[in-house]
Order: C-alpha cells, then sequence, then structure tokens
C-alpha cells in the first residue's frame, strides 16, 4: 500500500525546502519488509511531476533564479 500526499495545488509557488514543514507532501508506503517498502515509496515519487510556471506567469522570474 502507498500513500501520495500533496499539500499544494496548480498554480501554487513551492519554495525550497529549508525544514520538514516546507515540503510540498510525502510519500509513505507499507509492506512486510523495508526494502519493499522502500522499493514502493520510491516507485511512486518517480511519477511525481511539478511544472514549472509558465514565463508569463507571476514569480516565473524568482522561479527561474531559483
Amino acid at each position: 500500500m502507498v500513500g501520495v500526499y500533496l499539500d499544494v495545488a496548480p498554480g501554487d509557488t513551492i519554495r525550497e525546502v529549508r525544514s520538514s514543514r516546507d515540503r510540498a507532501g510525502s510519500v509513505v508506503a507499507y509492506a512486510a519488509d523495508a526494502p519493499t517498502a522502500t522499493f514502493r515509496a520510491s516507485s511512486a515519487a518517480e511519477q511525481i511531476r511539478f511544472q514549472p510556471a509558465s514565463p508569463g506567469w507571476p514569480d516565473a522570474k524568482d522561479a527561474a533564479a531559483g
């Protein structure tokens, strides 16, 4: 079983992670053993994509500058 929790929505600005409160979400996996849970969580996390704002959107310059 895998749970994916996102704390952002389309159009939100995602800032640099400086503490755990800054994270955009989390992936949690349950399995009979740690290697299987790690594999499941990693597989789920690899499918998550965040797209940068288009150049005309507010904050796009800030996001591109890093």
